[in-house]
């Protein structure tokens, strides 16, 4: 007796006496269990899932058990469609989320590093995944995926779906590069046709500080609290407040009550306190999936991490202010000797002029930097003597402003959050520079390899900022804040 089936062994004619037509890319084991009609939900869950979706995709019998013991829809394959060992474990992994809804879990965070396959994971997480009928209107076939992705991304979901999907699913790229003024036109009616939604975070950014469609998600304090008329919490859009049928062009993205809703450079909203983050949070969607190379930020140097030093156990924030005034010393490990060593750290900001460029957190209304008030400068954190440094009434567009006995001088950045703050000290300790214009406008200016244009972007966004290719020396990525 043969230990393995091979496709001599499948069965000639099913169960029904038909010849039968031999499923390419199927194993021959799966086959037989479909032509001799013996596919139960244990054979269906002990069995690969591509074999399962290939069969469901090419035969009747297994398309309904799919269905019927997978709660599955089968995928539309072309022949050079194949899922990795990690493709297939993302994609078990989200079904197994959205299946236990009933438990409070809605969606999950698949962080998989470039070229690993996010976008077909959630492409075919999508097409698999039941569609049913909704209550509201248009609803009878149900609702599609919304995708949320950035402007250069968009192009590569269009080249995977017709890679591996061809003519077989409908996408709508809803964006103007696309739909041109056909964009302000835009129906409920016509996007339940399509399979998935696929638009950018500058089209939902726009349309929803347009719309202030953020704003029925903000909880602000109470006029009896300390935190009065500041956001105290940020919630999930509820269904209902989505459900605006009649809603025509861009502002359906927020008056569509969407199957599921997938942020792709999900870091892009990493920060709270962000206008991104609030955006997105006012998609409704049943799920809701992150797709990310770097689901958790990883700075390099954030400012509360203890080094050693030859001064004892320091924070990287006060080897900031102290390696100006003192024979500072870091223990290194030297690979080539195997032993570690205390070496000098190195100013990644070597400037002589412009001493007074200060870095103050965002959230205060009012700052006065008197004589005996530390300020932060490129060359750590001196006293403020002579000068003061004064923030006024702050909003997001006004700079600190630098006091001299001769002029006034526009302070280097703006007010800077927790998280930019951290990129800062990074960028002090790191290859950062500060660039100083003619009218004293001065920008943090930090350079990154090519490999590095996801990280790149992330560092970018934090401060609202984009990246911009370097071709002049090595290839690499910018930014300027």
């Amino acid at each position: 007796m043969k230990d393995k089936i091979t496709l001599d062994d499948v069965p000639k004619r099913d169960w029904r006496g038909k010849k039968v037509k031999k499923m390419k890319g199927v194993s021959p084991e799966y086959q037989t269990l479909v032509f001799t009609h013996k596919l139960t939900k244990e054979k269906m869950l002990e069995a690969k899932m591509m074999d399962t979706l290939r069969a469901a995709s090419k035969n009747g019998y297994a398309e309904r058990c799919l269905r019927k013991h997978m709660g599955m829809r089968p995928l539309p394959l072309t022949s050079n469609f194949y899922l990795y060992p990690h493709q297939v474990k993302c994609l078990t992994w989200l079904r197994e989320r959205e299946d236990a809804i009933h438990y409070g879990i809605k969606g999950g965070i698949i962080a998989l590093e470039m070229g690993l396959g996010k976008t077909t994971v959630a492409m075919a997480h999508t097409l698999i995944s039941p569609r049913p009928p909704c209550k509201e209107k248009h609803g009878d076939k149900g609702f599609p995926t919304l995708v949320v992705c950035s402007k250069t991304v968009m192009q590569n979901w269009k080249l995977e779906k017709e890679k591996f999907f061809g003519d077989r699913v409908s996408i709508l790229f809803l964006h103007r590069m696309y739909l041109g003024k056909a964009i302000d036109h835009v129906t409920r009616e016509f996007i339940v046709e399509h399979d998935m939604v696929v638009t950018t975070y500058d089209v939902i950014n726009g349309t929803c500080k347009k719309g202030e469609y953020h704003e029925t998600i903000l909880e602000r304090g109470d006029d009896s609290s300390l935190q009065k008329g500041k956001v105290v919490a940020i919630h999930c859009r509820r269904r209902w407040q989505s459900n605006h049928p009649s809603t025509v062009g861009r502002d359906i993205l927020y008056c569509t009550p969407w199957e599921r809703v997938i942020l792709d450079e999900s870091h892009k909203i990493a920060n709270p306190a962000s206008p991104s983050y609030k955006y997105a949070m006012a998609l409704y969607g049943k799920y809701k999936i992150c797709l990310s190379g770097t689901p958790v930020p990883n700075y390099c140097f954030v400012g509360d991490t203890r080094v050693i030093t030859n001064k004892g156990n320091i924070s990287i924030r006060n080897l900031v202010r102290l390696k100006q005034t003192s024979s500072l010393r870091i223990l290194s490990y030297n690979k080539e000797a195997d032993v570690f060593e205390y070496k000098k750290l190195e100013n990644g900001w070597e400037l002589k002029a412009n001493d007074g460029l200060v870095q103050i957190a965002m959230g205060k209304k009012k700052i006065t930097c008197t004589p005996n008030h530390e300020i932060l400068t490129v060359k750590g954190y001196p006293l403020a003597s002579p000068e003061y440094v004064e923030a006024k009434h702050l909003t997001d567009e006004m700079y600190i402003v630098h006091y001299t006995e001769k002029e006034t001088r526009s302070c280097a950045m703006n007010i800077l959050n927790a998280d930019q703050e951290q990129v800062v000290i990074g960028s002090y300790l790191g290859g950062g520079h500060l660039r100083i214009s003619d009218h004293y406008r001065t920008s943090l200016h930090v350079s990154h390899s090519e490999t590095c244009k996801e990280y790149s972007e992330w560092k970018a966004n934090i401060f609202q900022t984009k990246i911009t290719e370097r071709k002049q020396s090595a290839p690499g990525y910018t930014h300027t804040n």
